[in-house]
């Protein structure tokens, strides 16, 4: 099979969607020597890294003789995906593309499968399209809305086969965009090695990630300000990341234990895990929820919003909360902080949760739908 993947993620921060593809296509180049596979990049574009910063990411890949890298120019998203990208597939006459972002072209000369992360853009319309102000604003968001409300309900169902990275974006995706059970794959998720026990000492501090809306980060710093004085003090809040508004926040609640730290690549994200007493992860909504099973691999107790695909990834290793509560937050905190024993507890379970989930067996369920889908039995 010649198959064609969707690169665009990997030259812009690795996160999320870029850390699934970056995984996945590298396990699978590490067990598939069989068939020809072409990642498809996108260059230049306004939120790309420096070139610096992503060469080594696509370094990385040209190791393997199967896979060709292939960069196709266009003035934006739009005609790369609707235009471009099946005009290079036709040219590179592809048996299968798979779109890997929640993004992919109505029409393609060949299979089409497309990996849906969410249906966050859906469910949170107005927080992601109701932002800019002015009448060139308003416009901009309303055709970019349109197109991708168009996206998710007219040229996602046209796939040959959709990949989803929980049970309950799938039940998403059916709900909202009409697809049937019978065409979604469930394909878990991983984390990558470096997550692991490190055994280097606790320093006593609470952990945060991300200061996006639906993150929830905002009610993880109201509800460590609830919490009696001598504890704020003795386990503080870390906020990683520059998020300007948290820091305000904390000013505005007069909690002198909350620090907002810029994202320091020279410490790794895996000793962040392994130094804090704890892991709050809230979100209101996930499609998978990479972090927590990173701080659980690191055997790092984890607080975790009952919302979403999360408690479809934590198990029973996590103590699950309301979101929307702070009250329950900061009680799950008090919890979690006051007891050696049961942080033991979700220490053992976490890490034997995180076990369960690997890029390898990600890998091979991937390679299994791309072969069922051109047999036709998918």
């Amino acid at each position: 099979m010649r198959i064609g993947l969707d690169g665009r993620l990997l030259l812009r921060q690795l996160r999320g969607m870029a850390v699934y593809l970056l995984n996945t296509l590298s396990h699978i180049l590490e067990t598939d020597r069989s068939n020809e596979y072409i990642l498809y990049t996108m260059d230049p574009f306004e939120h790309n890294c420096p070139p610096e910063d992503y060469s080594p990411v696509l370094d990385r890949l040209r190791v393997y003789p199967n896979l060709r890298i292939v960069n196709i120019s266009a003035p934006n998203q739009f005609i790369w995906e609707q235009i471009k990208l099946p005009v290079q597939a036709r040219k590179d006459r592809l048996d299968l593309l798979h779109m890997t972002a929640n993004r992919a072209p109505r029409f393609v000369p060949c299979k089409l499968v497309i990996t849906v992360h969410d249906m966050i853009e859906l469910l949170f319309f107005d927080a992601f399209f109701r932002t800019l102000t002015g009448l060139r604003g308003r416009f901009y968001e309303w055709r970019v809305g349109m197109y991708i409300k168009y996206m998710y309900t007219r040229i996602f169902p046209r796939a040959d086969h959709i990949i989803s990275v929980s049970r309950n974006s799938a039940n998403d995706i059916t709900r909202l965009a009409g697809i049937p059970e019978s065409r979604i794959t469930v394909i878990h998720e991983a984390c990558a090695d470096e997550f692991k026990p490190l055994g280097i000492p606790r320093e006593g501090f609470l952990l945060v990630l991300g200061g996006m809306g639906h993150k929830n980060t905002t009610s993880v710093l109201r509800a460590h300000s609830r919490l009696p004085e001598p504890l704020r003090e003795k386990h503080p809040l870390v906020v990683h990341g520059a998020y300007p508004h948290l820091r305000e926040l904390a000013a505005e609640l007069g909690n002198t234990y909350i620090t907002v730290q810029p994202s320091d690549f020279s410490v790794s994200l895996a000793s962040l895990y392994n130094r804090a007493v704890g892991f709050v992860y809230v979100s209101l909504y996930e499609g998978f929820g990479i972090p927590p099973l990173e701080a659980m691999a690191c055997g790092t107790p984890v607080i975790a919003s009952n919302r979403g695909s999360v408690p479809e990834i934590v198990g029973d290793a996590a103590l699950k909360v309301n979101p929307e509560s702070v009250d329950e937050i900061a009680q799950a905190m008090q919890k979690l902080l006051t007891d050696p024993d049961l942080r033991s507890k979700l220490r053992a379970g976490g890490l034997q949760q995180a076990s369960r989930f690997s890029w390898k067996k990600c890998a091979s369920e991937h390679l299994l739908v791309y072969q069922q889908v051109i047999d036709k039995k998918l």
